[in-house]
């Protein structure tokens, strides 16, 4: 008798034993999507937040405008705003990266921000900076950039708004 109640406790502390597990399971699993939302929403944030920034400040929009387009042409002061404006432009897409490769976003997620940082990267003196600042980076975000295919010339802001312009029907009053 005692022996088969000792082969019951046996059993009933195995299938304890395997519920456990599969609540460990479900418990990692959970707290895996919830780490790869949070890291998505953190992605999302940064460029929404960079976004922003140009978006709602005229004068810094402009400065950031001009510097990719003829930073030469900045003044000395608007050239130091133009260059922590890349950084912060770099900073975030290098954090996009790392989070790819934790497995926390998409490959979908890093390659449009790679595409991105290899636009901005189309130009000449954009170039010339990457080149004298990539070393302040992670060097696995810096090889992948260098590493990436090259990309197609940047199209200037003004460009776009003329095109969008010019094919917008005429507003009827």
């Amino acid at each position: 008798m005692l022996e088969a109640l000792g082969n019951l406790g046996d059993f009933i502390g195995g299938l304890a034993v395997i519920a456990t597990l599969i609540y460990l399971a479900v418990q990692v699993r959970q707290n895996t999507q919830l780490l790869r939302a949070n890291a998505l929403a953190a992605s999302s944030a940064a460029n929404v937040s960079f976004n922003h920034l140009l978006g709602s400040d005229p004068s810094v929009a402009r400065v950031f405008q001009i510097g990719l387009e003829n930073f030469t042409s900045l003044q000395e002061e608007e050239q130091r705003q133009f260059l922590s404006l890349l950084r912060g432009l770099f900073t975030a897409h290098e954090h996009v990266f790392q989070q790819y490769e934790h497995g926390l976003v998409d490959e979908d997620v890093w390659r449009q921000n790679r595409l991105m940082t290899l636009e901005v990267l189309a130009l000449p003196h954009v170039r010339v900076w990457w080149e004298h600042r990539k070393d302040v980076f992670l060097t696995s975000f810096a090889k992948s950039i260098d590493e990436a295919p090259e990309s197609s010339p940047a199209t200037s802001a003004g460009d776009v708004i003329a095109e969008m312009i010019a094919k917008a029907p005429a507003a009827k009053l």
